[in-house]
């Protein structure tokens, strides 16, 4: 229920303070320690502070011990008390598990230790209802594609998520697998050197692999070879993996670049050796498999990257195949056909993919309960409506599995679409950060940033990436829907009418929707303007375009009337209300009649429940106070 368990990164730091600490569930019960209440459905309890405080210190640290000493300093003040002060509220909590919290939680004492909270494993529930695939103008501008389009599935590498099968509690402690990289020619020993010191840099403690030089006395299991080519007047480098003494190549690759870019050569080969082998040696227990077998595990990994499509899925359920008890494959299979099924227009075909998803990552999580990318699965075959469902499973995961980027990417694309900008926008960073080998990662980071207003930053962002990520379309995705809304409008219409630059959808391009709207920004004439509207709510199922067109040239009168259609408020609540919160969007939230619309979306219902309120409730030019009008729509509701 509340998006994150706020505290004291270091309870020892100094006493939980209740006032500031933002609502949480633990299972089906919701707490609210600002207001020390306990709710679960119709039931409430209100409790002491010192046993609110406990509370909140056993739940921030997320099923570890917390020893009597932290209790004492963040929940009495650092105090001296005796054992009795704190076998009291011990005995309350526990009282309170047995009672309001039935199943929730419990608490275990751990001898001459300290205490800590478990929250038993909830049963995979998945909604049968799902909306209709979004139709080909709408899916190609949707944030969570972008998000959902590697999401990295990164995680998937399931080491990449946090660098290695070490992360999950209950990993067998198996040594790295060693890779040693070498230079294929004389003219290649220093790019081999450097990529050799990148790629360690990379595989921390935590990683399934261990890279380094492959000449002396190396133990390495498999070789990585570096060419690197002069071709005309720029760059080529080379790579290849083998099993050492083998000529047979399990994984190749190109990269090539201008004369002066060497350094971001060698960074683009480390990023993408890296994010491939570690993907691979994750999801393949068998370090016999034939090089033709293997070769199948390093083609799914460089396919996780981009947009799931039919043939990744045919190559991931290939993988799952030959080993049918790998946790990590099952999960990155369960992932993408959940992504997948979320971007087809065939529902018969969706709901197959959803029924695969579930199915999968049930047997995933049987193997191996602490992986996180079995609940990105899980959220992503939520309805995008079910706000508290997505948002709970997602922070089930994160408590599990705290480091995988795949679900924090997903938790940002939730979190800007309840209004959470800044929250949104730092989770998308901090998936972004901990896993760069993913271009998918950045387009989403790039995208919550100019959405959120930092339009300058986002542009900079992009620019990075597309120097390491040059052919990336998710990259290519995430820039045309940044010039679509923020760029040089003229530029982009003078680039698709002299056939540059081709919009994502040709069903799009063919009725001018994106044309018009970009010359009536760059031209805003009455008749380009005009003319722009009318295409937009010509094509308007759902509205967002529409919506997006009306704001941006002045219209809100417009926008509002649009919505007094209870059709299009059921498609903007089934497709995604991400689009409301943007800072184009701006000037329809600031307008009195907002919150009815939010109410109405369930949004307000939300925050009122939660007690937390999105970033646009602090615009100083808000012309009401969200908190009590959202107050007044449901005392109505209520009278």
């Amino acid at each position: 229920m509340g998006i994150e368990i706020p505290g004291k990164k270091d309870d020892a730091a100094g006493a939980i303070e209740l006032a500031r600490v933002l609502p949480f569930a633990i299972g089906a019960l919701d707490i609210y320690p600002a207001i020390r209440q306990l709710k679960r459905g119709a039931r409430s309890e209100t409790v002491e502070p010192r046993v609110m405080q406990v509370l909140v210190a056993l739940a921030h640290r997320k099923g570890e011990v917390v020893s009597r000493d932290d209790l004492i300093a963040s929940c009495w003040d650092g105090r001296i008390v005796g054992d009795n002060a704190i076998h009291r509220v011990i005995s309350r909590l526990r009282e309170i598990a047995a009672t309001i919290g039935d199943g929730c939680f419990a608490l275990e004492t751990v001898n001459k230790v300290g205490y800590r909270l478990l929250e038993p494993e909830p049963p995979v529930r998945i909604a049968e209802e799902h909306p209709p695939a979004l139709p080909l103008q709408e899916r190609n501008s949707v944030p969570r594609r972008v998000a959902l389009a590697g999401l990295a599935l990164a995680a998937v590498a399931l080491a990449a998520i946090a660098a290695g099968s070490m992360l999950w509690p209950g990993a067998p402690a198996t040594d790295p697998i060693a890779i040693g990289v070498t230079g294929g020619n004389q003219n290649s020993a220093e790019l081999a050197s450097g990529l050799a010191i990148d790629l360690a840099k990379l595989a921390n403690a935590r990683s399934a692999i261990a890279f380094g030089d492959a000449g002396g006395g190396s133990r390495s299991e498999y070789v990585l070879t570096a060419i690197e080519r002069r071709i005309g007047s720029g760059l080529q480098a080379d790579l290849g993996l083998a099993r050492k003494g083998s000529r047979d190549l399990l994984w190749s690759a190109s990269f090539a670049g201008g004369a002066r870019d060497a350094a971001l050569l060698r960074q683009r080969a480390a990023l993408a050796a890296f994010r491939v082998t570690e993907c691979a040696f994750d999801a393949n227990s068998d370090s016999a498999r034939s090089a033709n077998d293997l070769r199948v595990v390093f083609s799914g990994c460089e396919r996780l990257d981009g947009y799931p499509d039919d043939s990744a899925i045919s190559l991931w359920r290939r993988i799952v195949a030959a080993e049918p008890r790998n946790a990590r494959a099952l999960a990155t299979l369960a992932f993408i056909e959940a992504a997948r099924s979320t971007d087809v227009s065939d529902e018969g075909k969706a709901s197959a993919l959803r029924a695969a998803s579930l199915a999968h990552l049930k047997k995933a999580r049987l193997l191996n309960g602490k992986l996180g990318l079995t609940y990105a699965a899980e959220a992503t075959l939520v309805p995008l409506k079910r706000y508290d469902e997505e948002l709970a499973i997602l922070e089930r995961g994160l408590v599990r599995d705290p480091d995988c980027s795949t679900l924090l990417a997903l938790k940002s694309y939730a979190l800007l679409s309840i209004g959470f900008m800044d929250a949104g926008t730092a989770a998308a960073r901090r998936a972004s950060d901990l896993d760069p080998g993913y271009a998918s990662y950045r387009a989403t980071l790039a995208l919550a940033l100019a959405y959120s207003g930092f339009k300058g930053t986002a542009s900079g962002e992009l620019a990075a990436a597309e120097r390491i990520w040059p052919d990336s379309p998710a990259l290519r995705e995430a820039q045309f829907m940044y010039d679509y809304r923020f760029g040089d409008a003229a530029r982009l219409v003078h680039e698709i009418d002299g056939g540059r630059l081709l919009p994502n959808s040709p069903a799009v391009i063919a009725n001018g929707l994106e044309r018009a709207f970009l010359l009536a920004r760059a031209q805003p004439t009455p008749e380009n303007i005009a003319s722009a509207e009318a295409l937009a709510l010509k094509f308007d199922r759902p509205p967002h375009e529409s919506l997006q067109a009306l704001v941006t040239f002045g219209h809100v009168d417009r926008a509002y009337a649009l919505m007094r259609n209870p059709r299009k408020i059921a498609e903007i609540r089934d497709f995604g209300t991400y689009i409301l919160f943007r800072v184009n969007m701006r000037p329809f939230v600031l307008d009195r009649r907002f919150m009815a619309l939010a109410d109405r979306l369930g949004l307000a219902g939300y925050w009122l429940s939660n007690n937390a309120w999105p970033d646009f409730c602090d615009d100083k030019d808000l012309p009401y106070d969200c908190k009590a009008e959202a107050q007044r729509l449901h005392a109505g509701k209520a009278a």
